[in-house]
């Protein structure tokens, strides 16, 4: 049987903070500009792994639109790249958010589609076609629950009757399953796992999810490696 194999993460800019009280006070700079060399540092470890784990896609929250080049070559030549906020956001033009993107690169030449949800300063949904008429959606949700609300409700009305579908991305659910309760409910996903994958030296939050249909047959790692305050995923999906 045929494997299609996604790669999913958070990548946080490149700025190789892992997300602990003493990286912040330590590299907290960082999070207003990064030095070239350390950020060459994270590009060439995130290469490693996905030469290591050769996904046939790659989805990527948080990275800057100088980065995508460095991570495009033979192999992965097919990509889509854009600021993750709304095609009207005043920071899509202002000096500390404009680069702010969201990405994915293929092996393959998939069909697309870039959605803009209404609700939250992050809009940017990125819908791929996968084989088998498989559609995944990966998403950044709000840091805000009830905004997080609101975007699963949208995205349950955008994808309640396509029959074979994912839903992946960082969630954000700050207070755990129990916020997703309701989207379960009514969407019937099933979640790939269950896993923390934030902070990645010793993770504690189940940010980064993979809800999908019940008809496909789906199963997840995640990876060790640290290299961005998130741990990544890698989808296996059977076809």
């Amino acid at each position: 049987m045929a494997k299609f194999k996604v790669l999913l993460t958070n990548f946080e800019y490149g700025r190789g903070m892992d997300g602990s009280l003493k990286d912040w006070l330590l590299k907290g700079y960082r999070s207003f500009f990064v030095p070239q060399l350390i950020e060459n540092k994270i590009l060439d470890k995130f290469k490693k792994i996905i030469v290591r784990e050769n996904p046939d896609l790659i989805c990527i929250n948080e990275i800057k639109k100088n980065q995508i080049s460095k991570l495009v070559d033979k192999r992965y030549q097919y990509y889509d790249i854009d600021i993750k906020y709304g095609l009207e956001s005043k920071l899509r033009t202002t000096i500390f958010h404009k680069n702010n993107c969201n990405a994915f690169l293929s092996q393959h030449k998939l069909n697309f589609k870039k959605k803009f949800l209404k609700n939250g300063t992050k809009k940017l949904l990125y819908e791929i076609d996968l084989p088998d008429n498989i559609k995944i959606a990966c998403f950044h949700f709000s840091l805000k629950r009830k905004t997080r609300q609101k975007q699963f409700k949208e995205i349950y009305e955008i994808y309640k009757n396509h029959p074979s579908k994912i839903i992946c991305g960082d969630f954000n659910i700050l207070y755990g399953f129990k916020e997703l309760d309701d989207f379960i409910k009514q969407s019937g996903l099933k979640f790939a796992h269950q896993k923390p994958t934030f902070p990645s030296p010793q993770p504690s939050k189940f940010f980064d999810l993979v809800l999908y249909s019940p008809n496909l047959n789906i199963q997840t790692k995640i990876l060790p490696d640290i290299f961005s305050d998130h741990l990544a995923v890698m989808i296996e999906i059977k076809l």
